[in-house]
């Protein structure tokens, strides 16, 4: 319903279809065009829900506002995409900025201090490695509960990734000096070693997974590296040896490179290409 709609969405260049909407398990994220009418979409919602029996969960929907500030403003402000259109419903809740809606295990949100939207989740690890250190467990069952707990979330930043090795540490030799070097630790039964969750290598090799999924140039590349390829490309230096911007395609495959400082490139993004 939602793709034979009126609703434009988003266009993401070299890609042939819109985007319009996106769908994980149980999470359903819409994305709407500044000349989409969102009352539209609760409309569309509404009739799919009366024909399948389904019903959405008004009070977790959430509404994160994109685009130039003045944009956002109207819709924070008036509760609108256009000054056209009618209010969105005030049960429905609009992140402001430095509010972060949490999506798919991310932190969304434009102006949000990225260390501290983890600090709740540090804090959680912190406390069950202090509760299961009161069991006494052998090394092993120490070195399986780390890959547990703090192996558990996602990705980390670099400061978040250093304060969780340090807890991890701490919780390995209960906050006193290291009997055996990390490097050992973290080698193969084989070697001698526990196999001791390396964080900032586990993340690396997500960034590596990612990469090629990137660099997947078949009919099954996924969307997100589309606009990966018009974000990186607007990063090219003017001392670049490509002087025509127009056709710049991938930097992989092509003479010339993004930006590494002054970078207007999302985190994610600068994490990949470092790793690359």
């Amino acid at each position: 319903m939602l793709q034979k709609s009126n609703l434009k969405g988003f266009d993401i260049p070299g890609h042939p279809k819109k985007l319009i909407t996106s769908l994980f398990t149980d999470d359903t994220s819409v994305y709407l065009s500044a000349e989409d009418n969102p009352n539209e979409l609760f409309t569309i919602l509404n009739e799919w829900c009366a024909a399948s029996g389904a019903k959405f969960n008004v009070s977790k929907m959430e509404i994160l506002p994109i685009g130039n500030a003045t944009h956002q403003q109207l819709i924070n402000n008036e509760r609108k995409q256009n000054p056209a259109h009618e209010a969105i419903s005030p049960t429905i809740k609009i992140a402001k900025d430095g509010e972060p809606i949490h999506a798919l295990g991310a932190f969304i949100r434009n102006k949000i201090n990225n260390t501290e939207i983890w600090t709740p989740t540090m804090e959680k690890c912190e406390d069950l490695f202090e509760k299961w250190a009161r069991t006494n467990p052998t090394l092993e069952g120490q070195c399986q509960l780390i890959q547990l707990v703090a192996g558990g979330e996602t990705q980390y930043k670099t400061r978040v990734e250093q304060h969780l090795q340090k807890m991890i540490v701490n919780f390995l030799w209960d906050n006193s000096p290291s009997l055996v070097a990390k490097s050992i630790m973290r080698e193969p039964h084989e070697h001698g070693g526990k196999k001791l969750l390396d964080i900032e290598i586990r993340n690396e090799a997500i960034e590596v997974m990612k990469l090629q999924h990137y660099l997947d140039l078949s009919e099954n590349r996924p969307r997100w590296a589309y606009l990966a390829d018009n974000l990186i490309a607007r990063e090219i230096p003017k001392d670049s040896l490509l002087k025509n911007r127009k056709i710049a395609v991938n930097c992989f495959l092509q003479n010339w490179l993004p930006k590494q400082t002054k970078t207007n490139l999302p985190g994610n993004l600068r994490k990949m290409l470092k790793v690359a």
